[in-house]
């Protein structure tokens, strides 16, 4: 069974994966070793392993490709985005994995500025999840400010962005982003009285090399990963 989109949410999607790179299939390997093994990581960290049912904020939820996986594990979910039509998209793929899996999922999305949510309205945050999406919402201050006054006792903190301490942002000025770096960004959770569990560089390689094959790569890429300096996110 086909989800029915709209020819503007087809072009939205076709526009978005494009732009991504992931309808390359040269680019597999890299994904694979880069989105796919850190979004487990994360997904490992806020949901797997707690006695509860976590409620999860996924800030910039997008097409709700994590967040609907998310809630198909069991979290309480709630997306949050002011993209309309990415909104649309993921309320229709929700539907459709409800009936994949033949139940109902607690995904919930908001059409709203982040900065403009109450979060004490969730009655306890347990994590906060963006992939690609926190560095865009500006300032980071402030805005972990108002999520902070939603944390539960057992909150979690998981992010994946870019890193603009790496040589790319300095030689490539459409890479270059006026947003905490991060030592900033350890120092403000710290400021919150937040452990760091795990706060590490993702994949220094580019897509092109990772071809070669990730077992050669994955030891020397671990490695280039502990020097802020070479990668990417």
């Amino acid at each position: 069974e086909l989800i029915d989109f709209t020819q503007e949410e087809v072009e939205h999607i076709n526009s978005y994966y494009k732009e991504a790179g992931l309808f390359n299939k040269k680019r597999k390997k890299y994904f694979r070793r880069h989105y796919c093994n850190s979004f487990f990581e994360a997904l490992n960290f806020l949901i797997f392993g707690r006695n509860d049912r976590s409620t999860i904020v996924d800030l910039g939820v997008g097409m709700g490709t994590q967040g609907i996986l998310m809630s198909i594990f069991g979290a309480r979910v709630i997306g949050l985005d002011l993209d309309g039509v990415a909104l649309s998209i993921a309320s229709k793929r929700k539907i459709f994995y409800e009936k994949i899996i033949g139940k109902k999922i607690d995904f919930k999305i908001m059409k709203v500025n982040c900065f403009d949510v109450n979060y004490k309205d969730f009655n306890g945050i347990d994590g906060l999840y963006s992939m690609f999406a926190f560095n865009m919402m500006q300032p980071s201050k402030s805005l972990i400010d108002k999520i902070s006054l939603g944390f539960s006792d057992d909150f979690r903190l998981a992010i994946i962005d870019g890193n603009n301490k790496s040589i790319l942002s300095r030689i490539l000025p459409s890479r270059k982003r006026d947003v905490w770096s991060p030592q900033e960004f350890e120092l403000a959770l710290k400021e919150k009285n937040m452990t760091i569990e795990s706060h590490q560089g993702k994949v220094s390689f580019p897509p092109i090399l990772w071809r070669i094959g990730i077992s050669i790569l994955r030891p020397i890429d671990y490695i280039l990963n502990l020097f802020w300096i070479f990668p990417v996110s």
